[in-house]
């Protein structure tokens, strides 16, 4: 950052520009250790309000856009289990998978801030940003050697490498991956605050982009003709405006509220797009999806409402947020695939799995899989807030609380039929959309050097209510409670989930195992965090 003062010191000008560039190439062999191995591909956030959003079991680019003004980010996995394969029975036959893809992700922003500091600030600015993908999942023979064999081209055409059980032959062929693909977004932003009186600010701004999707219809690995049946070669070629207006209002001198307004539209990403059945399942349990290259943006219109009372002594934060989003992008289930295990042991159901249907609930055996398609459904409804508090007890000790809760409503629910071939019937039944976190709250203590803050201690009781408020007709499954105590300290350092609690998060990584059993995979148990900050 370098900043500057006009000759005649009225005027503060600040110029910023930033550049990043992110690339890796991914491959993977020979999965006969019984390890886990994940890489973090890329981590990017623009200005603006953000909530945490938590992303895994993806081999791809992922981009999520929260808040109020292009809150961007972008976070992928790479999961890959020795002894327990995702996405394939493992028959003594088929011995290795090669997982490959890339991932790039370049960009670069600039942007200017006019005015004085306790005045009208006026940032304006422009931004580009570009992500390129493909992602494929290979086989090796039986005996581990010779070379790669792509997923292109019917599999019952090659007699070393079986037909994976868990998709049959009643799907279309080369279901694996993600088309080679790429998105261009062209941005200009604009942000100005004005102190409107001595107590009250008042923010207005607004953004316009240009997003430019295309695929290599020429290299499209993982589709073929199926490809093109499935997800669909289309292309976007959108412009998507968003527009925000808040206002802060001092009612004294520890006391100010805050209310604000806003719409905003997310471009669908490329693994909504052009995804053609990796084995990875956006409802937390093995299935196959497919992308669908016609989708629309989704359009977000969203309300927050909060106030902070802070003196010496305490602090307390409250915050609400109503949010109308119409084509709200969702997975919705078009068939169903039973997968006998096995010896074809007998179907069990103990995962508690089902499907709302116009006829009832249709139970789900635990070896069956649900295959989607992204479509973008008429409206949903979220609402929320949280609750931040801090007490000074003593001089050197804080003690922390935290509430949050988030529900929705899907309002027009697409689920399967009765027989389970066609995804365009409707339910009476309203539902909340998948993958919204359980009521939560913690409770802590801080204990730190009062005189100089050179050290401190954290303890954190982070409890977790159940999750049965789900998606019943995407087949969303839900999840425990639990309750977990961290410790964490200066310098970086801290251990978490003291008490080795065995428990999984909504939303945690959900696979099938080599048996073809369906299981969740636990959060990491007591854990040391360390790492080494230098500052200058």
């Amino acid at each position: 950052m370098h900043g500057f003062r006009n000759l005649d010191d009225r005027r503060f000008v600040v110029f910023r520009i930033k550049f990043f560039d992110r690339f890796v190439s991914v491959a993977l062999s020979d999965l006969k250790r019984s390890w886990l191995w994940r890489w973090n591909t890329d981590w990017l956030s623009t200005l603006g309000r953000s909530r945490r959003f938590k992303c895994r079991g993806h081999g791809f680019d992922r981009l999520c856009w929260h808040g109020r003004f292009n809150i961007g980010r972008s976070r992928s996995y790479c999961v890959a289990i020795g002894l327990i394969r995702i996405g394939c029975v493992d028959l003594n036959i088929v011995d290795q998978r090669f997982y490959a893809g890339s991932l790039q992700s370049t960009g670069l922003r600039t942007y200017a801030t006019f005015g004085e500091l306790d005045d009208d600030l006026l940032t304006v600015g422009a931004d580009w940003r570009r992500y390129e993908q493909d992602y494929t999942v290979r086989l090796l023979n039986a005996t581990g050697t010779g070379a790669l064999l792509d997923i292109a081209g019917p599999l019952n055409a090659r007699a070393n490498i079986p037909l994976n059980p868990l998709f049959g032959t009643g799907l279309p062929e080369d279901i694996l991956g993600v088309a080679e693909s790429r998105q261009e977004n062209f941005g200009l932003f604009a942000n100005l605050t004005m102190p409107t009186t001595d107590q009250t600010t008042v923010t207005v701004g607004g953004r316009m982009d240009y997003v430019d999707t295309s695929v290599n219809r020429d290299n499209a690995v993982v589709g073929s003709g199926a490809f093109e049946a499935g997800a669909g070669f289309d292309e976007l070629h959108d412009f998507l405006g968003m527009g925000y207006v808040s206002m802060k209002h001092d009612i004294d001198d520890v006391t100010s509220v805050s209310l604000g307004g806003a719409f905003a539209m997310r471009a669908p990403t490329l693994y909504e797009m052009y995804s053609q059945g990796p084995p990875e399942n956006p409802i937390r349990f093995p299935g196959a999806i497919t992308g669908n290259s016609s989708l629309d943006p989704e359009r977000n219109l969203q309300f927050d409402l909060g106030m902070t009372r802070k003196t010496e002594t305490y602090s307390v934060t409250v915050r609400g947020f109503h949010s109308e989003i119409d084509d709200h992008i969702l997975p919705i289930p078009t068939s169903l695939v039973a997968v006998p295990g096995p010896g074809a042991a007998p179907a069990t159901t103990t995962l508690g799995r089902s499907i709302d249907t116009p006829g009832g609930a249709t139970v789900i055996p635990d070896s069956t899989v649900v295959v989607y398609q992204y479509q973008n459904v008429d409206r949903a409804r979220l609402w929320g807030g949280d609750l931040l508090t801090e007490w000074n007890a003593y001089d050197g000790v804080t003690l922390l609380g935290s509430v949050s809760y988030v529900a929705g409503k899907n309002e027009a629910p697409v689920v399967l039929d009765d027989v389970g071939d066609d995804p365009t019937q409707g339910l009476r039944e309203k539902d909340p959309p998948p993958n919204l976190f359980p009521l939560a709250g913690t409770v802590g203590v801080k204990i730190f050097d009062p005189c100089d803050d050179v050290w401190g201690v954290t303890t954190i009781v982070h409890m977790v209510d159940q999750q049965d408020r789900i998606a019943r007709s995407l087949g969303e499954v839900g999840t425990p409670g639990f309750g977990t105590v961290d410790i964490s300290g200066y310098y970086r350092t801290a251990l978490l989930n003291v008490l080795d609690k065995n428990y999984t998060e909504h939303g945690s990584l959900a696979i099938i195992d080599r048996n073809g059993n369906l299981q969740l995979v636990d959060e990491p148990g007591i854990s040391w965090v360390t790492s080494v900050e230098w500052n200058y």
